[in-house]
């Protein structure tokens, strides 16, 4: 996975922070403990969660997700009604 990030992080590192996690270290592993699958990547937007992408993806496939992200996070691409929903659902917000 990080073979395909590494030159998107180039790209989108002004607009979106990047993170990630070696699931080999013992020091990450309280974090990948709770993810399902790996590779995964996920997206927040002011700190709650959107989606979750699994499984290994192409440079062009992630770009248009991380630019569909973006349009959503500068409101240029409506709220989808089932996240609305999913989070009203979890969080009663």
């Amino acid at each position: 996975m990080d073979a395909v990030l590494d030159p998107l992080r180039a790209e989108f590192g002004d607009r979106i922070c990047f993170r990630s996690y070696d699931i080999d270290l013992p020091d990450d592993q309280g974090f990948v403990r709770d993810i399902g699958n790996i590779p995964a990547l996920g997206c927040f937007i002011g700190g709650k969660w959107v989606e979750s992408v699994i499984g290994m993806r192409s440079a062009d496939v992630c770009r248009q997700k991380f630019n569909g992200w973006l349009e959503l996070a500068d409101g240029k691409t409506p709220t989808p009604k089932w996240f609305t929903r999913f989070w009203s659902a979890l969080f009663g917000a």
